[in-house]
């Protein structure tokens, strides 16, 4: 800004709310505005009262002097506020040296300016420490609210469970039960446990005596059979079946005694 110095820069825009040098473009624009109001009414007076039926030379010299009258006053306005300019800023917007007329602001009235460099740094320090601290509980109440927005969704989801199987605290207990229902339960758990089921290992698609196990069973009972309708009615029973297995295992594997069985077949 020229004619004030940085202080003037820096002090008057806070006492007056406005810089002076806008104030001073705002003049030097309501010039330009007035000498463009003043040739427009030359050019329209000239349109409409002495340009009409005259030559087309006459009409292109009368648009050139216009642009030139027009140049000229604004080179004028030009000077005039330049000079203006440094003036006002001179003498209308000049403050006095601070060491001879003491100048506090309005907002500064209070403050202490006798701090040292060190004070001030360490008011900085503190100030950053303060603002990091204020970014860090901003971050925890937004973690915050995302966690209560979270436990929100969860309850909500609970509660329709809880809802969903709230018919099961109207079912009456057993005790409340008919007579005879409460008997028929007590039987029911009175009776022995069952045997164990015994599992077949042979193949449901397959003749039982294909596996090992199936023709050992098979050839016991038909030898067991075979005794006692024979010679083996004196033996006791489980003496056949000891004979019949020992008899069997000399015939070699299930395989070989099945290959002879479908000979005989």
């Amino acid at each position: 800004m020229p004619g004030l110095s940085p202080t003037q820069q820096t002090i008057l825009p806070d006492i007056l709310g406005f810089a002076p040098q806008l104030l001073v473009d705002d003049l030097l624009d309501i010039g330009y505005d007035a000498i463009a109001k003043a040739t427009g009414a030359l050019e329209t007076y000239l349109d409409t009262n002495w340009l009409p039926g005259r030559p087309i030379e006459d009409q292109n010299e009368a648009y050139a002097g216009l642009v030139a009258f027009q140049t000229l006053l604004q080179s004028h306005l030009d000077k005039a506020f330049d000079a203006f300019e440094l003036w006002s800023l001179k003498n209308v917007f000049a403050l006095p040296a601070p060491e001879e007329v003491p100048i506090v602001l309005p907002h500064q009235v209070g403050l202490d300016l006798t701090v040292t460099e060190e004070e001030e740094h360490n008011l900085n320090k503190e100030i950053e420490e303060l603002r990091a601290k204020v970014d860090a509980q901003k971050r925890l109440k937004a973690r915050l609210l995302l966690a209560v927005r979270l436990s929100n969704s969860r309850t909500a989801a609970s509660e329709a469970r809880l809802e969903k199987l709230r018919f099961l605290s109207t079912v009456k207990d057993t005790v409340s039960l008919p007579e005879e229902i409460q008997t028929l339960l007590n039987r029911v758990t009175s009776l022995p446990s069952a045997p164990p089921p015994t599992i077949d290992t042979a193949d449901p698609t397959k003749p039982v005596w294909t596996t090992h196990a199936g023709y050992m069973d098979w050839a016991v009972k038909t030898t067991v059979e075979r005794d006692d309708k024979g010679s083996g009615k004196g033996k006791t029973k489980e003496a056949t079946m000891l004979d019949a297995e020992e008899e069997l295992r000399t015939f070699g594997e299930a395989g070989d005694l099945l290959g002879a069985r479908r000979m005989e077949e």
